[in-house]
């Protein structure tokens, strides 16, 4: 099955772009500001 492979990649590089994107998000937000 060499598409597992594949498929796995991007299926982690999806799932770091959302822990990426939820961080952005979180540090944007504005109750968090400022709360460092």
């Amino acid at each position: 099955m060499p598409s597992f492979d594949i498929v796995s990649e991007v299926v982690w590089h999806e799932v770091g772009n959302s822990v990426d994107q939820a961080n952005r998000e979180i540090k944007n937000r504005y109750d968090f500001k400022g709360s460092d």
